[in-house]
């Protein structure tokens, strides 16, 4: 697996983002995760579902995300919900914020369940929004609020998604405006 971080600004790709049971992808599992595919900037089809871990969801993360084990009781396994995400996902692009924690939880998953190898075109709106965004951070929250999108919620795969694909289109039209 390796991956192949992209200076291009595609205009179609897919937003990845990954809820989990902590930080560390060698320890730690996914809970939810959600994958947004754009063509020229307009949302064609979502994957989006809750995970089934094989402990229960800490309490520290219940408190950060709002999942619980009781919302993840009965969702399908990392087994049953990877082949499908990967094969989602294809040959886009993939934009995530932060990317190297999504893309180390994919990887190493990928690698347990021995799925093929792939490249992925990667490109991290951490960078993009320190060199276009003037705010205090560039955390994902913060640049919420920045973009007025304080309507969604934080810590949820798909809202995050949302978010992080609304960055890159901000990005976007930041470094093409003139």
């Amino acid at each position: 697996m390796s991956l192949h971080h992209t200076t291009q600004f595609p205009t179609s790709y897919v937003v990845l983002d990954f809820e989990t049971t902590g930080f560390s992808a060698a320890h730690d599992e996914p809970i939810q995760v959600a994958a947004i595919c754009y063509d020229q900037f307009q949302e064609t089809a979502s994957f989006v579902t809750f995970i089934r871990p094989t402990k229960p969801v800490p309490a520290n993360i219940t408190a950060f995300t709002g999942i619980t084990t009781e919302d993840v009781a009965h969702a399908p396994t990392i087994h049953d919900v990877f082949p499908e995400l990967v094969n989602f996902i294809g040959k886009d692009a993939i934009v995530a914020h932060n990317a190297s924690f999504d893309l180390k939880f994919l990887e190493i998953n990928m690698q347990k369940m021995g799925l093929p190898y792939t490249k992925f075109r990667v490109i991290d709106t951490v960078p993009l929004a320190r060199r276009y965004i003037p705010a205090a951070n560039h955390i994902l929250p913060t640049l919420k609020n920045f973009l007025r999108l304080d309507h969604m919620p934080s810590h949820e795969a798909k809202s995050d998604c949302y978010v992080t694909s609304a960055v890159y289109q901000y990005c976007h039209q930041q470094k093409f405006r003139y």
